[in-house]
């Protein structure tokens, strides 16, 4: 009597593993489609803020080129602008 109980238990073990096999595998197979979609979304999302902060940076670049340029322009041992020339008194 013992032998048909452990056969059994074994046999219902093994249609339980199957089983969740099948289960596990359907799941899966349903989930491939959410999952590649999800991806592609995620892949753009990060390309299009790439795009912009690299925009936002060339921006940047070009608005402190122009400054630093016009600050090189500007020195103050520039002689060719009109000079005040100041008197001042010795107290």
């Amino acid at each position: 009597m013992g032998f048909v109980g452990n056969s059994f238990s074994g046999a219902l073990k093994t249609i339980a593993i199957i089983l969740g096999i099948l289960v596990l595998g359907y799941l899966l197979i349903q989930a491939i489609p959410i999952l590649i979609l999800a991806a592609i979304v995620i892949y753009v999302v990060v390309k299009i803020r790439k795009y912009i902060n690299s925009k936002f940076a060339i921006k940047n670049a070009n608005i402190t080129n122009n400054l630093t340029e016009e600050a090189a322009s500007k020195s103050f041992d520039d002689l060719q602008s009109d000079v005040i020339d100041v008197d001042y008194k010795d107290i």
